[in-house]
């Protein structure tokens, strides 16, 4: 039983390290920008999509969860570095379906950001800048 308590040492503190990690970032994160309620849906479904994908990819393909939300990290961000690649048919189907609707979410999310610090920076300015305007324009 020594080698199967230190597998269980040994990915549970991977699990608790990212789970941390996140945490934190999480907490600095709704600390400075969620001041601002706008962005907390966005964020909300960002997170929530990691964490399906997390599970789905952890079910589908085996993976473990720090592999499975590193993958949807990876792939989320376009990086694709192809370390981890579905190896099940339905994994490469859910795979493009999540990858299209992941990244919409997380540009929606960046232009949510764009919207609520544009107006956080310009506090006069009502809608945002048609293309070719200034700020000058609204001064």
């Amino acid at each position: 039983f020594k080698g199967l308590e230190r597998y269980r040492q040994k990915h549970f503190g991977d699990i608790f390290t990212a789970v941390g990690i996140a945490s934190m970032v999480t907490g600095v994160v709704y600390g400075s920008f969620f001041a601002n309620e706008h962005l907390l849906v966005p964020f909300t479904r960002w997170l929530s999509t990691l964490l399906l994908g997390t599970l789905i990819y952890h079910w589908l393909e085996g993976w473990n969860y720090l592999d499975a939300l590193y993958f949807c990290v990876i792939s989320l961000a376009t990086i694709g570095y192809g370390d981890f690649t579905p190896t099940t048919q339905i994994g490469r189907a859910f795979t493009i379906v999540y990858v299209i609707n992941g990244i919409v979410i997380l540009l929606a999310l960046f232009d949510r950001i764009r919207i609520v610090r544009d107006r956080r920076f310009n506090p006069r300015r009502t809608k945002p800048a048609a293309e070719g305007e200034t700020l000058n324009d609204h001064q």
